[in-house]
């Protein structure tokens, strides 16, 4: 018996612990898999395939199986950080399942779903009729009249109109028309196109839908630095940052002493330097800390200069702390080591 917690209609998700759970009556069998990811790069038109084989051994006629993180490994990262909408297209995960005889391989019993639609990321707080943001943050987001910031959504297939609300009046709305494969929209709201000023409440919500996404606008200050980073959606999210800031650099010299007539000399066999980027990110939001959070465990993230012309950042923080009840704003001091694009690269805001 082979009980499968996805079907062919909604969105499953890669990061979602769920589980395949197998048994039997039958003794001395096992069980096989051939899993088919049919996937996309990111802003990629062509469809790619990988057949995953896997035996899968019983303990007492039973046995779990999570797909999910393989499909995650699976679907690429983000390569070019300008393009937004749409983003990646929606892997398709076909399942056949055999039950065979240990003693001759014969069939006992087979399983097959095809079909099954995977987004990369955990399961979304809010989910409505396969409709939701796709953030790690669900609740309120600080942005100052200089900032922007990236909101990405999840829509089925069809068209389906956004509303952006600027202190509970109907500023705009726009129609975004999903497809079966693309389904994944990122959306970047500037708040010098929106002339927003410091105390304005921006509300970005799916019509016709409980599910919206809220933007506080903190007052003007003098630096404004926007980060990108790559969340647990494999999705491009902002945070800006209006702290002091410092670049510095690191020098790992490595030596070797030999004797030159009867003297001991130090002599330099190479020089590595290691660039850094230390940032705060001004006061935010309590809410936002789940934002840091992620920024901190992600894999890869930029600091955005231009749309031509970025930074490219490894996080480095170990710590944060995310609830202090002394506290209700909140800042942090990042770090990050910056992957050079040539070795004689030097960094100026």
């Amino acid at each position: 018996m082979i009980t499968i917690p996805y079907n062919t209609t909604d969105f499953a998700f890669t990061l979602n612990d769920v589980f395949i759970d197998i048994s039997t009556a039958t003794a001395n069998t096992y069980f096989t898999l051939s899993m088919t990811v049919k996937y996309y790069d990111f802003y990629g038109v062509t469809e790619k395939t990988r057949v995953f084989p896997y035996k899968i051994p019983l303990f007492n006629q039973a046995a779990s199986f999570n797909i999910g993180r393989i499909v995650h490994r699976t679907m690429t990262n983000i390569q070019d950080i300008n393009n937004l909408v749409p983003q990646y297209k929606t892997a398709v995960v076909d399942l056949v399942f055999q039950e065979l005889n240990i003693a001759d391989d014969t069939l006992v019993a087979e399983t097959v779903l095809a079909g099954i639609k995977f987004i990369a990321g955990i399961l979304p707080l809010k989910l409505e009729n396969n409709k939701a943001f796709l953030s790690a943050n669900k609740e309120a987001s600080r942005v100052t009249p200089k900032g922007f910031i990236n909101v990405s959504i999840l829509l089925p297939s069809g068209a389906q109109v956004i509303e952006l609300f600027k202190n509970g009046v109907l500023d705009s709305s726009h129609t975004i028309t999903a497809t079966a494969t693309n389904n994944v929209f990122t959306e970047r709201l500037d708040m010098v196109t929106l002339n927003a000023l410091p105390g304005d409440v921006f509300k970005y919500s799916i019509k016709n839908t409980n599910l919206f996404k809220e933007i506080l606008v903190f007052p003007e200050v003098n630096a404004s630095h926007q980060l990108l980073f790559l969340d647990e959606f494999k999705l491009l999210t902002s945070l800006e940052c209006t702290g002091e800031f410092n670049f510095a650099t690191k020098f790992d010299t490595i030596t070797h002493s030999y004797r030159r007539k009867l003297v001991d000399v130090l002599e330099t066999i190479e020089v590595i330097n290691t660039d850094t980027l230390k940032i705060d990110t001004g006061w935010i939001l309590k809410t936002d800390n789940i934002t840091v959070a992620s920024l901190m465990a992600s894999k890869k993230a930029w600091l955005f200069i231009s749309a031509t012309e970025v930074i490219e950042l490894i996080p480095l923080s170990k710590k944060m702390i995310k609830l202090d009840s002394s506290e209700f704003l909140y800042s942090y001091s990042l770090e990050f080591q910056i992957n050079r694009s040539y070795n004689a690269q030097s960094y100026t805001l």
